[in-house]
């Protein structure tokens, strides 16, 4: 393990880690964290201790990206929620945007993004932001519970996008307009109380499992006497879960998923259309959610036994009723031919001579 990986898994356990079954909880602390006010625009809170809402005010979070990709690692995000300590004000929905262009800590006001001189109370930055560039819907909205207790956002989608490429600027907490008043939340910083401070917690899977699968009937290379045979099989995973979504069934390489009825433990399909004599196979697979794939196949052959003789009103030749029928070679189509309805009848048994029809009901 080289030196940066080392200091991430001691940086890791640092920030917290839960062990549960297969799945783990990370607790990862802000990198960043400031409040910003319209009524002083060109002010700086990056120090403070709380994160005030106060007035239209908002507040700005973020944790370090290298931090939340080394805690996921190989797994898969199951969730994260983004925790403060609410210190004032309840009843009061807030929303968590997420920041999309990059703000610091030490140079974040209401006007500017990053202040590069906050002495001369001006906005002093190429763009002004307006009180902050952010996603119109947020990832989640809450209303914010007594003082004293947990605020807790599901930013899972968030984090994900930020696991895929989306730049991670954090978010920025907000009230909606119809509810800005003086009486607003106000939160604990990272430079609040240490049982205090914000922290984003994500519960990441482990699963390299792949899911249980068999194939239970047709049994593998066994013989069927009917041509519309029952396909079944069973799936199951202790892990991640099964994905349903994943789940395929192939019948002679034809995608026949569509037409089973697919449960979160098994499948079934009865085709609608005989199935030809021969030989057949079945391919199914399932993948569970950290996607791990289980593939299982098995072939069959459909043995209908000795086709039915054809119904001879159907094959006799025609007679001509206007003259003398030779018996004998009336029903040589019986038990000769291509397809006779004797079969197994060597030619000279019958003796033309000796030929007689019987009619009757």
């Amino acid at each position: 393990m080289n030196a940066k990986k080392s200091f991430l898994g001691c940086l890791l356990l640092g920030f917290g880690l839960i062990s549960v079954g297969q799945a783990q909880t990370f607790i990862l602390p802000p990198a960043a964290d400031t409040s910003i006010s319209q009524i002083s625009p060109n002010q700086n809170n990056g120090a403070a201790a709380f994160l005030s809402l106060n007035s239209g005010g908002r507040a700005l979070l973020r944790v370090d990206q290298t931090a939340i990709a080394s805690a996921i690692g190989s797994g898969h995000l199951l969730s994260a929620t983004l925790e403060l300590s609410s210190r004032f004000g309840s009843g009061t929905s807030v929303g968590a945007h997420r920041l999309t262009v990059d703000w610091t800590e030490a140079g974040a006001t209401w006007n500017c993004a990053i202040d590069t001189k906050l002495t001369n109370d001006k906005p002093d930055c190429a763009t002004q932001w307006n009180g902050g560039t952010f996603a119109a819907q947020p990832a989640d909205t809450i209303e914010i519970p007594l003082p004293g207790e947990k605020t807790r956002f599901d930013v899972t989608a968030d984090v994900a996008a930020f696991l895929a490429g989306t730049p991670n600027h954090g978010w920025l907490l907000m009230t909606p307009p119809s509810q800005v008043g003086s009486e607003q939340p106000v939160f604990t910083s990272r430079e609040g109380t240490a049982e205090e401070r914000p922290r984003l917690i994500l519960l990441v899977s482990n699963d390299q499992t792949p899911p249980a699968l068999a194939i239970t009937a047709p049994a593998n290379g066994s013989v069927v006497t009917t041509a519309t045979p029952t396909i079944s099989a069973t799936y199951s995973d202790d892990g991640s879960g099964v994905d349903i979504a994943s789940i395929r069934l192939l019948l002679d390489g034809a995608d026949r998923t569509a037409e089973a009825q697919v449960t979160a433990a098994g499948l079934t399909f009865t085709p609608s259309a005989p199935l030809a004599a021969g030989a057949h196979t079945v391919e199914v697979t399932v993948r569970d959610l950290e996607a791990n794939e289980s593939r299982a196949t098995a072939s069959f052959t459909v043995d209908l036994g000795p086709a039915l003789p054809p119904d001879p009103a159907t094959v006799a030749p025609p007679l001509d009723p206007t003259v003398a029928a030779d018996p004998g070679k009336a029903v040589e189509f019986l038990y000769t031919g291509e397809d006779p309805i004797q079969t197994g009848v060597t030619p000279g048994t019958i003796d033309a001579r000796r030929v007689a029809v019987l009619r009757g009901k």
